[in-house]
């Protein structure tokens, strides 16, 4: 089994953290796992995101053409992620203020907070 998630939000929102710990609980079940950061210049606020493998087998690369999840903190990073999703993709996607963000219909999408 291999699942492979991208992770993406503004600086400060624990993009990278989270990403670092779906790793870390991989390796703690004896998984192959890989982390790979990717963020602006700015202190906070900037984008932010990150891309996480957890698999059973070795992992050739880190770069993905396709993922299996995507988490979205906000609605830019959403679209920025949107380009790449497989036909069973997960979303899941914070759900701000009231307001529901715009989401692709090939996407399976998963609220939080739950709405």
């Amino acid at each position: 089994m291999t699942e492979e998630i991208v992770i993406a939000g503004f600086g400060g929102q624990g993009v990278l953290s989270m990403g670092m710990i779906l790793c870390y609980s991989g390796i703690t079940e004896d998984k192959e796992v890989s982390w790979m950061p990717s963020y602006g210049p700015e202190m906070r606020g900037g984008t932010a995101n990150c891309i996480a493998i957890v698999s059973d087998k070795k992992i050739s690369s880190p770069i993905i053409a396709r993922f299996d999840t995507v988490i979205a903190l906000n609605q830019t990073s959403l679209l920025w992620v949107t380009v790449r999703p497989s036909s069973q993709s997960l979303a899941i996607i914070e759900y701000v203020y009231g307001h529901w963000l715009c989401v692709p219909a090939l996407l399976r999408v998963c609220l939080f907070p739950e709405a």
